[in-house]
C-alpha cells in the first residue's frame, strides 16, 4: 500500500495526541443545559433550555442551497 507523506504526517499527529486525551466520566456530571433538534425536508428547528430556565428556540426554513 501507498500512502501519501501527508497522510503520514497527520497519523503521526493523532498518535502523538491520543496519549494527551484526559477520559472524564458522564454519569456524575450535572447537566446545566439541555439541547433538542428536529428537521424536516421543509424546516428545522432546536431548543435550548440551561438549568436557569433561559429557553432559547430557533427555527427556519431550508433555502434551496440546503
Amino acid at each position: 500500500m501507498i500512502v501519501n507523506k501527508v497522510v503520514i504526517k497527520e497519523l503521526k499527529w493523532w498518535i502523538r495526541r491520543i496519549g494527551d486525551i484526559q477520559p472524564e466520566s458522564l454519569i456524575n456530571k450535572t447537566i446545566t443545559c439541555m439541547l433538542t433538534t428536529d428537521a424536516s425536508p421543509q424546516r428545522w428547528g432546536a431548543t435550548l433550555i440551561c438549568e436557569n430556565q433561559i429557553e432559547l428556540i430557533q427555527y427556519d426554513c431550508w433555502n434551496k442551497k440546503e
